[in-house]
């Protein structure tokens, strides 16, 4: 009975995959913002991911920049929604005349 152990996931494919994801929503710079969630996820600097695509990445950390991924390009906003940042407040409109809310923003 042999036992294989499956393909590392490597910086390389995440960042490719995440690139595509990134353009197809529309977001201006998806190499910029794919390498700035990676080297968040993986604790990675910029220029290790760069110079090492093939160096092999945690299931662990994988699965949370595919979720940051994820969750900041979800493709296309709705035209009838909107969402203000400043440095301490989150404020989303949603839908002309149905709702405001705002949220601090979590101490950094």
């Amino acid at each position: 009975m042999s036992t294989h152990s499956p393909p590392a996931i490597t910086v390389g494919s995440l960042l490719r995959s995440a690139e595509r994801q990134i353009a197809a929503s529309g977001a201006d710079a998806p190499r910029t913002s794919a390498l700035a969630l990676l080297e968040h996820a993986s604790g990675l600097g910029r220029e290790q991911v760069i110079a090492h695509p093939e160096r092999a990445i945690s299931p662990v950390a994988a699965g949370a920049y595919e979720t940051l991924v994820a969750r900041r390009f979800r493709g296309p906003k709705p035209r009838d929604s909107s969402i203000w940042y400043s440095r301490d407040l989150q404020v989303k409109w949603t839908a002309p005349g149905e709702s405001w809310t705002s949220a601090r923003a979590a101490a950094q």
